[in-house]
């Protein structure tokens, strides 16, 4: 069975999510997850809307057609209309709605009591930019990405680092 995720965020932040979302699209390529499910579609709005088309009606197509929705979440998407009206539909439809915490923006009232995805540890947003490379101690971004959406997708992470790093994750070539 496939499944569809549908990417919810601020344009503000697109600089950010859209690298996640290649990394995420890499790491579930083809691996089932515990219950079986192939998660394989990601739908972001800048590659998923062909020019042309009438773009809410997309993503509100996009959205009834997803079984999960991540929101990435911030100041600028707390503060974004059509972030909320995604999410809200989202809701309204019963699907799998995870916040994706960007940084130590509150969540609106029907987010709040969902347990999200908590990427602030790689403090990507905000006054405070992390390295590329972690300091002795700290998780590399990639592995936070990975083991964080794991728990979202109930995937294991191993295959999907081994996705993304096959010769550093996998069997010798």
């Amino acid at each position: 069975m496939t499944a569809h995720v549908f990417v919810s965020y601020s344009r503000s932040d697109a600089a950010l999510v859209t690298p996640i979302v290649r990394l995420l699209r890499t790491a579930i390529a083809g691996i089932p997850s515990l219950e079986g499910k192939y998660w394989e579609v990601v739908f972001q709005d800048t590659d998923g809307i062909p020019p042309g088309a009438l773009w809410k009606e997309h993503i509100d197509d996009a959205i009834a057609d997803a079984q999960r929705m991540f929101v990435f979440w911030c100041t600028h998407s707390s503060r974004s209309g059509q972030v909320r009206r995604e999410y809200e539909l989202a809701l309204r439809l019963e699907k799998g709605v995870v916040p994706v915490l960007l940084d130590d923006t509150p969540l609106a009232e029907p987010l709040s009591p969902i347990n999200g995805v908590d990427l602030r540890e790689l403090r990507t947003h905000g006054p405070t930019i992390r390295f590329a490379f972690p300091p002795p101690g700290h998780r590399d971004p990639a592995a936070v990405v990975v083991h964080e959406f794991a728990q979202a997708l109930g995937m294991d992470p191993k295959p999907m680092m081994d996705n993304l790093f096959p010769s550093a994750y996998g069997p010798p070539a």
